[in-house]
């Protein structure tokens, strides 16, 4: 039954996309923008990663979103992984990009190609070189941005990448944390059983 958590992380947040898109004037609500944040509405920093400029940036992002959860399943990736990267990374990813280009952003795109960074990692469960899936996904974000040359095209070209590269850190991130707190639970359980040893030798009579 372990598919069944992501399925519904995916409802969920396809429920609020579309919730977000037929609400009247919800980019200008919610969208990232420069301006609107020097003004005080930190909340944008939240927002954003939730609407989409047109139904089609909705539909493909939605798309995007139901591979990747599909991905996630069959690659037995821990949804505590899926879930927190791909949230943090819709935040997150893009900024160091936005505090040096102060472009507006929205849509999810950044935190799909985070994961699609997970997934590149997370293939070698299966034996698969993960240099091969990061040439694929850095090849799809390049050949979107040659399609279109405006400065728009650009900064999505940014925000995709920098996904992808928060993706790769944050799962990098995330083994090194469970094998440390993997091996303190290997130590404690062999402090526990040599104190057991310990108490039985005092106890055996001589």
């Amino acid at each position: 039954m372990k598919f069944v958590l992501p399925l519904i992380f995916l409802l969920i947040l396809s429920g609020a996309y579309i919730f977000l898109f037929i609400t009247p004037n919800s980019v200008s609500n919610y969208e990232l923008s420069y301006g609107q944040v020097q003004a005080g509405e930190i909340y944008r920093f939240f927002t954003y990663p939730f609407v989409h400029l047109s139904l089609d940036h909705l539909l493909k992002n939605v798309i995007s979103l139901s591979l990747i959860t599909l991905s996630v399943i069959i690659l037995k990736t821990h949804f505590k992984d899926f879930s927190l990267i791909y949230l943090l990374a819709g935040s997150l990813a893009i900024l160091p990009v936005w505090f040096i280009f102060k472009f507006t952003a929205l849509g999810s795109s950044a935190a799909i190609y985070a994961m699609f960074g997970v997934i590149s990692l997370e293939s070698k469960k299966y034996e698969l070189k993960p240099f091969y899936f990061l040439a694929l996904i850095s090849g799809v974000i390049l050949f979107e941005s040659l399609l279109n040359k405006s400065s728009e095209s650009f900064f999505s070209f940014l925000s995709h990448f920098s996904g992808v590269i928060f993706g790769l850190v944050a799962i990098k991130v995330s083994e090194k944390i469970k094998q440390r707190l993997d091996s303190k639970k290997i130590g404690v359980l062999r402090s526990i059983k040599w104190k057991t040893k310990k108490k039985k030798l005092k106890l055996k009579p001589q």
